[in-house]
């Protein structure tokens, strides 16, 4: 094989990497979990899918109810991302007597 075709392979291979390192990239949304307005967890998911696993988090002395984003939408894994979204844990007190 002559050098100037090993160049012109070399160079076509990181072309098509940078590509896809491109295309999914850009083709992700960033999903963000708050708990008690910390971040909780960053997901990246690929547009216009939804979450196979959604978090559960854990908080003494409470039941974690679900995710709902700011117009009080529940997040489920049926739900379709179709931006950055965050996510907000809602939480039901445990009241022992």
């Amino acid at each position: 094989m002559k050098k100037e075709s090993v160049i012109t392979l070399i160079l076509v291979i990181i072309m098509i990497i940078v590509g896809i390192t491109i295309y999914f990239k850009t083709n992700t949304y960033d999903v963000l979990f708050a708990v008690d307005g910390n971040l909780y967890q960053k997901i990246e998911v690929r547009k216009h899918t939804s979450l196979h696993e959604i978090p559960k988090p854990e908080k003494e002395g409470y039941a974690f109810i679900g995710w709902y984003d700011e117009e009080e939408n529940i997040l489920e894994t049926t739900t379709v991302i179709d931006k950055d979204s965050v996510y907000y844990a809602r939480w039901a007190e445990i009241v022992t007597e």
